[in-house]
C-alpha cells in the first residue's frame, strides 16, 4: 500500500521555511504561536462509530477491528491548526520515505528523554550534533521506559500535558533539523508509570495511541511515526491487541504511520514493522532497538548490563571490543539491507533513580575502559564512557545527516581551509579537464550549482562551463584525479557533507573518498583522498603474553627495521615469526593508553622527538614515559587504529611496500576540508 500521497492532504499542508515556534500547554490550552481552544476529549460512551476504509486488508475480522477502532476514537476540537511542519514521514511498499524521498531510518533510542525538561532540553541541544555524525532520527516514549518512570498518559488515557509539552518541544526541534521523531506510545514494562493505569482495559489503550494521533494531528507533527507498544509488553502483560491499537490511530487519520513491535505474525494494518516483528519482505523493516545479539561475548542486554535483579543498569555507557564490532556489523547490516538501525545503549536510556546523572544525551567517550569492566561499583560512570565510538562509525559510512531539499539546492564558492583557495576549473569547458584550487575569484568557474541526487547526496554542476564535477573514469583508488563531464550519470558524480569542525568534508559516493587536493598551492589540482587509508588500519592477534598487528589489506605487520639501534625505524615487514615482530602491551596508568614494547629488542615504540607533526617518524627508544609513547587503539569497523597520545594522530605505514617506515598522519588535512559559502 502506497500511502506516500494522502488525497488532498498534502495540497493542503505546504513545506513552509519559517522556523517552527515551540510549543506549550497551558493551563488545558495549546499555544503554538497563537492560542488555540482548549482540549476537548469525549468520553468512550459518546462515541459514535463512523465508517473506516481498512486499505490494507478487507476480511471481516479487520472490519470489525476497525468497528473496535472507531470505539476508541477521540473528538478533539480546536479554533485554527498549528503551522504546518517541514518535513513529512510516510510509507511507499517497503520504503520509508521523508518528503517523497526514500530514506533509510539511522536513529538513536532515546527512551527516557521526557523524565525531565533537563533531559528533554539536552536531547534538543545535541540533535544538531547528533545529525552531524548522520543521525537522522531519536525515538522517545510517551509512557513507561525500564526505569524512567514516565507517565505521560492519565488513567482516562488523555495526553499528561507535561510530558507532552516536552515531547511537542522534541518534535518542532527535529524537524528544524530535518529529523525524525520515533513516538512511542506503551511502554508496559516494569515502570512504576503502570501503577495509575490499573483500571485500563484494551479500550483504554486504543484510546491513549489514538489520543496520541490526534494530539500530532491537531500540532501538525508529521516529521514522525508511532510505536503502539513497545515489544509486545502491554499484549504480553494485558493481552491487549496491537492491531485494535493501529487501527485507533488510523481511525483518527490514516496517513499517519504506525508500526507493529511484537514477535507474533504482524498484522496487516501495520504499516511498519519494527525490532521484534518479523519481517514480511513487502513493508519496511527497522530496526529500532539495536544491540548485540543475545550470545556470545557480544552480548550486551543481560547480567552484563543489569544487576542480577535486572532492576538497574549497570556498565554505563561501556563496550568490549567484541560488542563495538558486532554493533557495527549489525548496523552496517539493518542500514544497507532493510530500513534502518537504531541505536539502544544505557548511556541513552539510563533513568534518574540510577543515581548517576542520566540519560545522557550526548555523544560520550570511546568506552576503550577494558580494564575497568569489572571494577566496583560498576554503576560508576566512567570518564570514557559513550557511544561516540558508534557515532564515528556512522558518520564515516553514511555521512552527515542532510535531509532532502533543503541544503541540497543552491549556488557556493567552495573554499579550501587554510589556503583560502576556492574550487575551480583548469579549463573551462573541456570534457575530462581538470578541477584546480585557485586564488579568490569572481570568474563563474569559481562557482558551483548543488543539484540535489536524493537521500542526501547533490550533484556539483559548474556555472561557467555547465558540467559536473566527478572523479575520472569511476576510479576508487587513492589520489584519483577529479575532473569535470558534461552529464552526471553515477555514483562518482554523487557527493555529501560531512561535518567536521566547522568545516565539511565532501564524501563522494562511490568510494566514499573526498575531495582534496594534491598540494596546498594555487593551480593544484583536485584529487580524491580515502582519508584514514588502509594502511593505518591494524588487526591484533594475541600470540601467548605477546600481541602482533597486521596492517589491513597488505598483511604487512609492524616489525623493526633495526633490531636494537637507539631511534630505529618501525616498519611494515611480511608475516613472519620473528621476535621483531611481537609486541608487549604495558599498562602506562593512564586508562586505555598503553606502551608498545618490542619482544627483540626490548625497546618502546614512539614518535621520534615527541614531533607532533604530520608525517613524523616512528621509532624505537630503550625507555618509556612521555605522552608521545602513549598508544591507544580506535575500533574501525573490523579493524583498529593507533593513536598517539600527544598528537592525536595515527600510526599507519609511508606505502603499502614491504619495508616502508612507519610514521603517524591524521588521514586528513586542510587540504580536504571546505567552507561551502552560498553566492
Amino acid at each position: 500500500m502506497d500511502r506516500g500521497s494522502p488525497p488532498g492532504r498534502r495540497q493542503n499542508r505546504r513545506f513552509e521555511n519559517d522556523r517552527v515556534i515551540r510549543s506549550k500547554l497551558v493551563h488545558g490550552t495549546l499555544t503554538y504561536g497563537r492560542t488555540l481552544a482548549p482540549l476537548h476529549i469525549t468520553p468512550l460512551t459518546q462515541i459514535q462509530y463512523r465508517p473506516h476504509k481498512i486499505m490494507r486488508n478487507t476480511t471481516k475480522e479487520n472490519h470489525a477491528m476497525a468497528i473496535s477502532a472507531a470505539l476508541a476514537a477521540v473528538s478533539i476540537s480546536c479554533a485554527s491548526l498549528a503551522t504546518a511542519g517541514t518535513y513529512d514521514v510516510t510509507v511507499s511498499g517497503d520504503r520509508m520515505l521523508l518528503n517523497n524521498t526514500p530514506t533509510k531510518i539511522i536513529g538513536l533510542r532515546c527512551s527516557n528523554a521526557l523524565v525531565s525538561d533537563a533531559s528533554k532540553d539536552q536531547l534538543i541541544n545535541n540533535l544538531p550534533v547528533f545529525k552531524s555524525y548522520g543521525i537522522n532520527t531519536v525515538s522517545v516514549f510517551v509512557m513507561g521506559s525500564r526505569f524512567g518512570d514516565v507517565k505521560g498518559y492519565n488513567p482516562d488515557s488523555s495526553l499528561n500535558t507535561t510530558y507532552s509539552a516536552r515531547l511537542g518541544e522534541i518534535i518542532e526541534a527535529a524537524d528544524a533539523e530535518g529529523m525524525i521523531v520515533l513516538v512511542g506510545c506503551l511502554y508496559w514494562g516494569t515502570s512504576a508509570a503502570n501503577d495509575a493505569l490499573g483500571a485500563w482495559t484494551q479500550a483504554h489503550a486504543n484510546q491513549a495511541v489514538a489520543n496520541t494521533v490526534q494530539w500530532l494531528k491537531n500540532n501538525n507533527y508529521h516529521n514522525v511515526f508511532v510505536d503502539p507498544d513497545n515489544e509486545g509488553m502491554a499484549n504480553a502483560k494485558k493481552g491487549w491487541n496491537i492491531s485494535q491499537m493501529i487501527a485507533a490511530g488510523h481511525a483518527v487519520d490514516n496517513s499517519y504511520v504506525i508500526g507493529y513491535n511484537d514477535e507474533a505474525a504482524p498484522p496487516a494494518n501495520a504499516d511498519v514493522l519494527l525490532h521484534f516483528s518479523p519481517k514480511d519482505g513487502t513493508r519496511p523493516w527497522i530496526e529500532s532497538e539495536g544491540s548485540a545479539d543475545n550470545s556470545g561475548p557480544q552480548y550486551y542486554w543481560g547480567t552484563y548490563s543489569k544487576q542480577s535483579s535486572f532492576d538497574n543498569y549497570v556498565r554505563i555507557g561501556r563496550y568490549t571490543d567484541a560488542m563495538k564490532t558486532h554493533h557495527y556489523n549489525r548496523a552496517n547490516s539493518f542500514i544497507d539491507g532493510e530500513s534502518g538501525y537504531m541505536f539502544a545503549s544505557t548511556w541513552l536510556q539510563c533513568g534518574p533513580n540510577e543515581g548517576i546523572g542520566g540519560p545522557f544525551m550526548v555523544p560520550g567517550g570511546y568506552a576503550n575502559n577494558e580494564s575497568n569492566w569489572n571494577q566496583d561499583p560498576i554503576t560508576e560512570v566512567l570518564p570514557d564512557a559513550g557511544i561516540v565510538w558508534w557515532l564515528e562509525h556512522i558518520q564515516s559510512r553514511y555521512g552527515a545527516w542532510a535531509p532532502p531539499g533543503g541544503a541540497n539546492t543552491g549556488t557556493y564558492k567552495i573554499i579550501q581551509k587554510g589556503s583560502g583557495h576556492e574550487l575551480a576549473l583548469a579549463s573551462d569547458i573541456q570534457n575530462n579537464g581538470n578541477a584546480n584550487a585557485e586564488p579568490p575569484s569572481s570568474a563563474d568557474d569559481h562557482l558551483w550549482e548543488k543539484i540535489d541526487a536524493g537521500s542526501g547526496w547533490f550533484y556539483l554542476r559548474n556555472k561557467k562551463s555547465g558540467h559536473y564535477l566527478n572523479v575520472s573514469g569511476a576510479n576508487t583508488g587513492e589520489d584519483a584525479n577529479i575532473a569535470q563531464w558534461a552529464t552526471a550519470s553515477g555514483d562518482h558524480y554523487a557527493f555529501r557533507e560531512v561535518a567536521d569542525n566547522g568545516y565539511v568534508l565532501l564524501q563522494i559516493k562511490h568510494s566514499l573518498g573526498y575531495l582534496d587536493t594534491i598540494g596546498g598551492g594555487a593551480g593544484t589540482n583536485a584529487q580524491q583522498t580515502l582519508l584514514i587509508s588502509d594502511r593505518a588500519r591494524w588487526t591484533s592477534t594475541a600470540a601467548g603474553s605477546y600481541v602482533k598487528y597486521a596492517q589491513k589489506t597488505t598483511g604487512l605487520e609492524l616489525a623493526l627495521a633495526s633490531d636494537t639501534q637507539n631511534n630505529g625505524n618501525i616498519t611494515v615487514e611480511a608475516s613472519g615469526s620473528d621476535a621483531d615482530h611481537y609486541w608487549t602491551i604495558e599498562n602506562s596508568g593512564e586508562g586505555q593508553w598503553f606502551y608498545l614494547k618490542n619482544q627483540k629488542s626490548g625497546q618502546y615504540l614512539n614518535v621520534s622527538g615527541g614531533n607532533g607533526a604530520e608525517d613524523a617518524n616512528i621509532a624505537q627508544w630503550p625507555t618509556a614515559g612521555n605522552d608521545h609513547y602513549k598508544v591507544r587503539t580506535i575500533a574501525d569497523g573490523l579493524h583498529q587504529l593507533l593513536e598517539v597520545k600527544h598528537s592525536g594522530l595515527f600510526i599507519r605505514s609511508i606505502s603499502g611496500s614491504n619495508g616502508s617506515n612507519v610514521q603517524q598522519n591524521s588521514g586528513v588535512t586542510d587540504r580536504a576540508r571546505w567552507t561551502l559559502v552560498p553566492q
